[in-house]
């Protein structure tokens, strides 16, 4: 074998055997680790485009949502006509100023919207959550806090969820028969998933080399969250949803086959998947499910 081949067999060998206990710390310290950056009207207001209708931040509420003990969730309202409320979840890692479009394409098309910052992102309170694990009590305490404070129309509740945010709104769903209708932007059925779509992105290698590096970060994602494995697998929860279901592929976030597999695991004839590369695309799927459900 030529010597610079050796070399270079050398040299990959030890990089992915220096990746192994990398990826149990990424699990552990990237994925369950606080990302607080307080959302402000000022950002808010930065993050608009210029061709929106400047009624929509007229329209809009900053309001507070306790879900426990000295834990509160931020959100801002927009709307508050409407018969109808979409509860709007940013991805892991961002937070609410990342969906504010959605909001947008929303809130024109005559819903009210609640966009959230999920706990220990944006300026909400708490322990972060690992991905989507443990988040459904969460959300059904938004849906009190709506429902009581009536801040905008609740005869009809959407939830619409980009990433692991999508998962945790059909887990949800699947538990709260308050949610008429879901869209779920790139979600997956495990935390797994999610974590081998980001490794593929800093490692080029083929995916079931992935395999060790995606298990070892889901351990150390499990004992710094301290969570269950199986509290990061939405397979059997997501079994019980009974209502309209909007599935949105995402390849920057989640792969085709991942979305698929959630398709799959929810069965049934009201569960729709779209597959719309574009993101104007994707929008004016999610808003025209909505129109239809809500």
């Amino acid at each position: 074998m030529p010597r610079i081949l050796r070399r270079g067999l050398f040299w990959a060998a030890l990089a992915y055997a220096v990746s192994l206990p990398l990826s149990f710390i990424a699990g552990g310290a990237l994925f369950a680790r606080p990302v607080k950056e307080p959302v402000t009207l000022q950002s808010l207001c930065d993050a608009m485009d210029p061709s929106w209708d400047r009624a929509f931040l007229q329209s809009l509420q900053q309001v507070e949502i306790p879900i426990r003990p000295r834990t509160r969730l931020m959100a801002t309202v927009f709307g508050g006509s409407s018969s109808s409320t979409v509860i709007v979840l940013h991805a892991s890692r961002g937070n609410r100023v990342s969906e504010l479009a959605a909001a947008y394409a929303l809130w024109e098309a005559g819903h009210d919207v609640v966009l959230l910052d999920r706990r220990a992102h944006g300026s909400s309170d708490g322990e972060v959550l690992p991905l989507f694990g443990g988040e459904e009590p969460d959300l059904s305490a938004v849906l009190d806090r709506v429902i009581a404070e009536r801040w905008t129309g609740t005869a009809r509740i959407g939830l619409f969820g980009v990433g692991d945010g999508g998962t945790s709104c059909l887990i949800a769903a699947a538990g709260d028969a308050r949610v008429d209708a879901v869209v779920a932007e790139a979600p997956a059925l495990t935390a797994g998933d999610f974590i081998a779509t980001k490794l593929r992105s800093w490692l080029p290698v083929p995916e079931p080399l992935l395999f060790a590096q995606t298990f070892l970060a889901v351990r150390g994602l499990c004992l710094i969250g301290g969570v269950d494995a199986q509290e990061l697998d939405a397979s059997a929860p997501l079994r019980g949803l009974r209502i309209p279901v909007l599935l949105l592929e995402n390849p920057e976030i989640a792969s085709a086959r991942q979305t698929r597999e959630v398709l799959d695991a929810i069965g049934g004839s009201q569960c729709d998947l779209e597959r719309a590369c574009e993101k104007s695309a994707r929008r004016s799927a999610m808003v025209a499910f909505f129109d239809r459900h809500l």
